[in-house]
């Protein structure tokens, strides 16, 4: 079946549940294996029935090895078909029983997102392992950036880093796809809720976004050409990005206990509970399921290594900090309080700046036509931006357009104050030749930035931030 809005078009394959394509702009996103559709492998009882199809993406209920119900790699999810129900050109919502209750897929698309949009539901009579298995290639290797509170390794077939080994964050040497042979795997545990893989060769960073409360685990598998047995000879520089709630590559039994992922504290569970008298577990709902959502985003670079994203970030659906960085005196204030938040900030600048070196940090160069700066902040100024801004014109269009606007003293511009302020400059315009000849010719203005300032605008801030989280 075939999924299509503006700039984003996906296949899904409703006899194993796998989203096998998925192409953002021309390019492709996705890796699936090229025996998908090869006969003889269809037939292989030596191959597991999830790796005779394996493509794209796809979701595990339970994850891996199910030595509970003695059930297929991945689960009934991943291996057996699934039941339309309802289905439009850009979306479909599908379910499927599986060993502990049943799941219920929606799988969308919208018209200039570069983003596939995931929501399932899960009805459960037991508690059960549950995670959404994405996989990328990267023909001339790439770097992971995330932010967890600790990285595990596990037992691995061909591991490249060492095993059983715990590290605080995640560090530096982990980040960067290794270029030897090897078959390895990694579990990144409360993160924030996003992990970002920039691949060289394709030129792009892929996005994937997730509820941390929901999935508190982002599992890393590595498989660069350590495979000897068949299908798997001979395929190279493939990564999975698995945002899942589980025991890391410990199996589903492990996931029922005690086990390094819940030893890693903060109430972590490794498995989706089923509801008690049928209402959620969760306070924020009543509904008698577990509503998990995830993303998964393509953003381009440009081709000399500079992050020019205007394009991509002017179709961004996410809510974003814009920034007049020319003369910004908050760089550092906005840099922290996006990070804090997990929200992108896009620094819009008539030339090159320096800037924290973070996925979530964006740089777009507007050129030194005049205005380029500010008509490239307008165009994407909507519900949902922030702009920080000491022009007043330049908050009036942001304004007009639905978004908010703050000046670097921590100064909310509304219609209101920009029309006093207006008729304010007006005045004292025409009053300024008399006000010189009174005063010796001395101006007045603002005064010197300070550190309150500094901490008046990380306040205004955080506080617009919040209320448009609220809505």
């Amino acid at each position: 079946m075939i999924l299509s809005a503006q700039g984003v078009r996906a296949e899904w394959d409703g006899g194993c549940g796998h989203l096998p394509s998925l192409v953002i702009d021309g390019a492709p996103v996705l890796w699936s294996a090229p025996w998908r559709d090869d006969p003889a492998i269809a037939v292989d009882p030596d191959i597991p029935p999830v790796e005779r199809s394996i493509g794209g993406t796809f979701t595990c209920t339970p994850f891996g090895n199910d030595d509970v119900n003695n059930g297929p790699l991945h689960g009934l999810s991943a291996n057996a078909p699934w039941r339309v129900i309802r289905a439009v050109p850009s979306a479909l919502t599908a379910t499927r029983h599986v060993a502990h209750g049943q799941i219920t897929a929606r799988i969308a698309l919208r018209d200039c997102h570069p983003v596939l949009y995931q929501t399932h539901m899960l009805d459960l009579t037991a508690p059960c392992t549950f995670a959404h298995h994405p996989m990328f290639h990267l023909a001339d290797g790439g770097r992971l950036s995330a932010t967890p509170q600790a990285t595990l390794t596990f037992a691995a077939e061909a591991p490249f880093h060492p095993q059983h080994s715990r590290f605080e964050g995640f560090p530096d040497s982990l980040r960067d796809y290794p270029d030897a042979p090897c078959e390895d795997f990694l579990t990144l545990v409360d993160g924030p809720g996003w992990t970002a893989l920039a691949r060289h060769a394709e030129n792009d960073t892929i996005l994937t976004l997730r509820r941390a409360d929901q999935l508190p685990a982002t599992n890393i598998w590595i498989s660069n050409g350590a495979r000897a047995q068949p299908p798997w000879s001979g395929v190279r520089g493939i990564i999975g990005i698995e945002d899942a709630i589980c025991a890391g590559a410990e199996r589903f039994a492990a996931a029922l206990d005690a086990n390094r992922v819940t030893e890693e504290g903060g109430g972590h569970r490794a498995a989706a509970r089923p509801p008690r008298h049928r209402t959620c577990h969760r306070a924020h709902s009543r509904m008698p399921r577990h509503p998990i959502r995830h993303a998964r985003s393509r953003q381009p670079d440009d081709a000399d290594g500079c992050r020019d994203h205007h394009h991509s970030f002017r179709r961004n659906p996410f809510p974003m900090i814009l920034i007049d960085a020319d003369a910004c005196p908050v760089k550092s204030e906005i840099t922290e309080v996006a990070l804090r938040r997990n929200m992108q900030a896009i620094f819009v600048a008539g030339s090159y700046l320096r800037l924290t070196n973070h996925p979530l940090i964006k740089l777009f160069v507007a050129g030194d036509k005049f205005d380029a700066a500010d008509d490239a902040i307008a165009e994407v100024a909507r519900p949902g931006t922030v702009t920080i801004t000491a022009d007043i014109l330049l908050a009036e269009r942001v304004i007009k357009a639905g978004g908010a606007a703050l000046d670097p003293r921590g100064r909310e511009f509304t219609e209101t104050s920009i029309g006093e302020t207006v008729a304010s400059r007006n005045l004292m315009h025409e009053l300024r030749p008399g006000m010189e000849g009174m005063t010796g010719g001395q101006g007045g203005g603002q005064p010197p930035f300070g550190p309150r300032d500094r901490a008046a605008f990380k306040n205004a801030l955080d506080r617009i931030l919040t209320r448009m989280a609220k809505g």
